[in-house]
């Protein structure tokens, strides 16, 4: 089985969907390294909120680029994808893959014992790697920086819902995830026992 990186610069809701991959190659047999030159396969989670995190994101990838062995496989996914594939095609011509598009990742493996959609995860990766030396989504509103401060390893993350209802023009969510849609309840309270 191939050695796996994956790599967020997002916010709680790129690493807890960077969670999500992570496990799925975890529970798929895969080796996990946290050194982008080792891994066979490269997954990176491309934040797009804001300018400056679009910018970080170009500049992870281009470390990426010029860490990984020749016949790695680089995969690029997150709210970037959606909000501008347009300058992620200025350092990337790999497939663009969607925040919410996680069944993606079955068709990464060869073979496939535990299929995406019987994952669970509910903590977050590591907001940076010593490797690209990229820092996290800075954290701007006061839940977020109320959150931050809650030691990560005592909570339980679950996402319930993704997209937004609103159609404002400052804000990038309701593009990158698309309306307001919830996850079935089931999952949910699967995840909500994981949790305990």
């Amino acid at each position: 089985m191939p050695t796996i990186y994956v790599s967020c610069n997002g916010c709680e809701d790129g690493r807890l969907s960077s969670a999500y991959v992570e496990k799925f190659f975890k529970i798929n047999k895969c080796t996990m390294t946290r050194n982008a030159a080792q891994a066979d396969i490269i997954v990176f989670y491309a934040c797009g909120l804001t300018k400056e995190n679009e910018n970080d994101s170009l500049r992870v990838l281009e470390k990426l680029q010029s860490t990984k062995k020749t016949d790695s496989k680089l995969i690029v996914w997150g709210c970037l994808t959606k909000i501008n594939p347009r300058l992620l095609a200025t350092v990337y011509d790999g497939p663009f893959i969607e925040p919410k598009n996680l069944d993606f990742f079955d068709t990464v493996l060869e073979r496939v014992d535990v299929p995406m959609n019987r994952i669970h995860a509910n903590t977050l990766i590591p907001p940076e790697t010593t490797e690209c030396g990229h820092i996290a989504f800075r954290f701007t509103s006061f839940a977020s920086k109320a959150r931050a401060r809650i030691r990560e390893n005592r909570v339980c993350w679950i996402h319930t819902v993704k997209g937004c209802s609103h159609a404002c023009t400052y804000c990038s969510d309701r593009c990158a995830w698309g309306r307001i849609n919830s996850r079935p309840i089931d999952r949910i309270v699967s995840e909500f026992k994981t949790g305990l």
